[in-house]
């Protein structure tokens, strides 16, 4: 069963495909959508320093291959010691499953990265859905539910992943990566409410 939170985020997902239905079969909106996006993160140019710059590259490592890699084997190995298997299958799908959904979508959306601003980070492909932000908050959600009882210290990891993915997401705003829309779309730690 569902509680409220997962009530919550089962509608924001709902949102979220409403919105790509409309980029997809309206232009009209993903030229709005665009504009959106340019905006934020022309204002996020517009503020940037030398140290902001710095703190920022370092925060949008959380989203590096090698972050996630480190992330995912040390789970997987983590469930293979605690013999724990059936969670080690259902983490496994689930990551499998969002890199798989993260391409294919890439590849739907065909979505520039932001115009007119230097983008300062590492990127390759296209920008919707950013694929950093996905990748760090299926991994770190699938850890804490392998890893962690139901309980207290679940309900308490999970502001930490919160804040740890916003940390990326605003890194990724902030050197140009990716705009608002990119990263809004994976921000949400999908399947916070389950029990």
């Amino acid at each position: 069963p569902l509680n409220r939170s997962g009530r919550i985020w089962l509608v924001a997902a709902g949102g979220i495909l409403v919105l790509w239905a409309g980029l997809i079969s309206n232009q009209g909106t993903a030229v709005r959508v665009l504009e959106l996006d340019h905006a934020v993160v022309a204002w996020f140019a517009g503020i940037r320093t030398g140290l902001g710059t710095d703190v920022m590259q370092t925060v949008h490592a959380l989203g590096s291959r090698w972050t996630v890699r480190v992330l995912f084997w040390s789970t997987v190995a983590a469930l293979v010691v605690l013999r724990r298997f059936r969670h080690l299958f259902v983490f496994l799908g689930a990551t499998l499953a969002v890199t798989a959904l993260t391409g294919l979508l890439a590849y739907i959306f065909v979505w520039p990265r932001p115009l007119g601003v230097v983008i300062l980070g590492d990127w390759s492909g296209y920008a919707n859905p950013s694929r950093p932000v996905a990748a760090l908050t299926a991994i770190l959600m699938g850890g804490l539910y392998s890893l962690a009882p139901a309980g207290r210290l679940r309900q308490l990891g999970k502001p930490v992943i919160a804040v740890l993915v916003t940390s990326l997401a605003v890194s990724l705003l902030y050197l140009g990566e990716n705009g608002l829309s990119d990263v809004l779309t994976w921000t949400n730690p999908a399947g916070g409410g389950a029990q």
